[in-house]
């Protein structure tokens, strides 16, 4: 089991760019984020899941 403190500050400092998600092991979340990092799409999300 991953730590959700990592994954929680993970999520604060690079959540745009997925880093979160790799780490938690979801991989597809992880590159869905990636992409769509340039639009800032990803990082709504972050704001009301952490």
């Amino acid at each position: 089991m991953k730590d959700k403190t990592t994954a929680a500050l993970m999520a604060f400092f690079l959540g745009g760019f997925g880093a979160h998600r790799f780490y938690l092991g979801q991989i597809g979340l992880g590159f869905l984020y990636l992409l769509f990092c340039w639009t800032l799409i990803p990082t709504y999300p972050n704001v009301f899941l952490v």
